[in-house]
């Protein structure tokens, strides 16, 4: 029996393949993931990191840069000499398969939205990815609210906007484990996204078809 009236998504890692913090290894040398995961993009709560306060609008994404790769220098972790020395703007590409799900619960009448940790800076590298006013209800992006995940603000705001009283109603899809566990100490259920997508939308489709 389907039990979800509305989903919510992260953007980059869910709904599009590139934007996920797994791409930092990618793009870095000298530390293994989970270290550069907490040297750039900081602790799991929502705290005084740089990358926090450019994600909740306090500051810009040079700012915050600026903070960052020194830290990353103290610690010896380099740029790899095939990347570019600044923030990646390449295009954002689309997750197929989460893609497809999203067409689907639309048909069904389930309401989506989007909660993103995202700079200013960044949004128009990814506004021309997908026809987002089309596919979502809304679009809670933490530098426009001034909160990120996984604070639990940032979800009850989500809920609130799309008129979801009974967060067990909802689910949350997510790349990052911690803001899953954000979604869930809220009461939404929680689906982690990995890279190969599909038993997260096979979960969903269970959730929320039946």
């Amino acid at each position: 029996m389907a039990i979800i009236e509305a989903a919510f998504f992260d953007l980059g890692g869910v709904i599009t393949t590139s934007g996920s913090p797994r791409e930092l290894i990618s793009v870095y040398e000298g530390a293994d993931l989970e270290t550069l995961t907490l040297l750039f993009l900081g602790p799991d709560d929502d705290g005084d990191h740089p990358w926090h306060r450019a994600e909740r609008g306090e500051i810009t994404i040079v700012d915050a840069w600026t903070e960052i790769q020194s830290t990353l220098s103290e610690r010896g972790v380099t740029r790899r000499a095939d990347q570019p020395p600044a923030p990646s703007t390449r295009a954002w590409e689309v997750n197929e398969p989460v893609l497809e799900v999203l067409h689907e619960l639309r048909a069904h009448g389930i309401r989506t939205s989007i909660i993103t940790n995202n700079v200013a800076e960044f949004r128009p590298q990814w506004w021309g990815a997908l026809p987002f006013d089309e596919l979502f209800d809304d679009i809670v992006d933490s530098h426009e609210v001034g909160v990120r995940k996984p604070a639990p603000a940032i979800y009850e705001l989500a809920m609130r906007r799309v008129g979801l009283d009974d967060p067990s109603r909802g689910v949350f899809l997510d790349d990052v484990m911690r803001n899953v566990d954000g979604a869930r100490a809220v009461g939404l259920h929680g689906i982690w996204v990995d890279v190969d997508p599909q038993s997260a939308v096979d979960e969903l489709r269970a959730l929320a078809f039946g």
